[in-house]
């Protein structure tokens, strides 16, 4: 018994069949007859959309995945959490304590814009200041109505708030503030 391959597929098929056990193909070469080399045949336009179809199923199963939806959403979840993280470590309400050469200085700043500065030294209150305050694009600027120290009645000073800690440089020396 002669074995033969599908024209159109290549399965081997038995001699005498009339149709490819695969793919369904009319055969009509006998037993008598050789076989001819696989030679897979491409139809002009349903190859193509075949491949079109599956591509576009794979493309929509993949937009769909809950794995996209759990990236998605950890994404978003980082970007709020790290919005809150910057907004939050950059409020500069609270209290404030600096010590430097024996001084100390209190810094009240309230939400509305407004705060009370006292200075120490050796523990004795020397001088009390009413502000108003505002931070800007790395700056914090007091004005007040008496002179505020040795600066004025308006200061602009370099700002860094870094969770607990603010760094002033107001003059070129750092002045480092701890949130109470």
């Amino acid at each position: 018994m002669a074995i033969n391959f599908c024209p159109r597929c290549g399965s081997k098929i038995s001699a005498g069949a009339k149709f490819c056990g695969t793919c369904g193909s009319p055969l009509q070469q006998t037993s008598n007859q050789p076989s001819q080399a696989y030679s897979p045949q491409a139809t002009s336009t349903s190859t193509g959309a075949q491949v079109a179809s599956a591509t576009s199923a794979v493309t929509t199963a993949a937009t769909k995945s809950p794995l996209t939806w759990v990236i998605v959403a950890v994404v978003a979840v980082v970007a709020i959490g790290a919005g809150w993280f910057f907004f939050f470590n950059n409020d500069i309400t609270g209290t404030w304590v600096a010590e430097e050469s024996g001084t100390t200085v209190e810094a009240v700043f309230d939400q509305g814009g407004t705060g009370t500065m006292t200075l120490y030294d050796a523990g004795k209150s020397t001088e009390n200041v009413d502000f108003t305050y505002e931070m800007n694009d790395g700056y914090l600027l007091i004005q007040t109505k008496t002179t505020l120290y040795k600066f004025g009645r308006t200061v602009r000073v370099p700002c860094e708030i870094h969770g607990n800690t603010m760094i002033w440089d107001p003059d070129g020396d750092n002045v480092t503030f701890t949130r109470q």
